[in-house]
């Protein structure tokens, strides 16, 4: 019991690291997120400024600033509140939630860095499928891991497109299903690069990286890896060069049973 208590700790402490460095990779994509509204709340103040020194304010025009300020403010907030929310210490305690709560909370943080990057997002997502059970945050570190990495196999495509002179359209699908009547599907699906076989047959093992130094420490896909399994789940990859990959999620849908929802603790995730 105690080295089996050692191993979760150990396991929580290598989940909590990668979260940190998640975030860190982040950083700029989650700047640019926060600026976008402290530039609109800048612009909304300049415009009362000038109106207020030409005596043109008028009352429903003051109203209508403030209205869209506070919107910009509870923006930020957000963003802000769902990054420490994502970055304290994982309990490990298992759930019954919707999956479109990890997946928004996933584009929340790596969103803006699409748009930076330019991929076109398609969601299929209903939001009528059954709840599966687990840790949301951490299945959101899956999904992070998963869609930074189509992240950088499109703009590896995108470079060797551009060196032959060709346009590329960068392509990233997020496809959640149900797998029969006991798994839930998600898949993440790029145009990228794509992994020759002798790679897709190491992505899973620890530390193994084809990304340059500093880009990548090789633990995302193994700590997902593990994540999954520890969710009673599984993870499968389809790839191509220069084709595009496929990543699938399969998670269990939730039974009902009430020893389950007896874990429940936050309020924030809803059963």
């Amino acid at each position: 019991e105690k080295k089996s208590r050692e191993l979760d700790r150990q396991h929580i402490q290598l989940i909590q690291s990668s979260k940190l460095a998640t975030l860190g990779e982040m950083a700029t994509g989650i700047a640019h997120e926060l600026n976008q509204p402290l530039s609109g709340i800048r612009t909304r103040a300049q415009l009362v400024m000038k109106a207020m020194a030409r005596d043109l304010m008028k009352r429903d025009r003051i109203e209508q600033n403030q209205r869209e300020v506070i919107q910009l403010v509870d923006r930020i907030s957000h963003i802000i509140s769902h990054m420490r929310i994502f970055a304290r210490q994982d309990q490990q305690k298992f759930i019954p939630f919707k999956l479109e709560q990890s997946i928004q909370g996933a584009l929340s943080l790596i969103g803006e860095q699409l748009r930076i990057h330019a991929i076109e997002l398609d969601m299929k997502v209903p939001t009528t499928l059954p709840l599966v059970l687990g840790e949301p945050l951490q299945i959101e570190q899956v999904l992070l891991n998963l869609i930074s990495n189509a992240r950088d196999a499109l703009d590896a495509r995108a470079d060797l497109e551009r060196q032959r002179g060709r346009d590329f359209y960068k392509s990233l699908i997020l496809d959640v299903h149900e797998a029969g009547a006991k798994e839930i599907c998600l898949e993440v699906i790029d145009n990228g690069i794509g992994m020759p076989e002798e790679i897709r047959a190491k992505i899973f093992e620890p530390f193994f990286t084809t990304k340059p130094v500093g880009r990548g420490t090789g633990l995302g896909l193994s700590i997902s890896y593990g994540i999954l399994t520890s969710h009673g789940g599984r993870m499968e990859v389809e790839s191509q060069e220069e084709q595009g990959t496929r990543f699938r999620v399969f998670l269990p849908v939730w039974d009902g049973s009430r020893e389950a929802a007896r874990v429940a603790r936050r309020e924030d995730l809803p059963l």
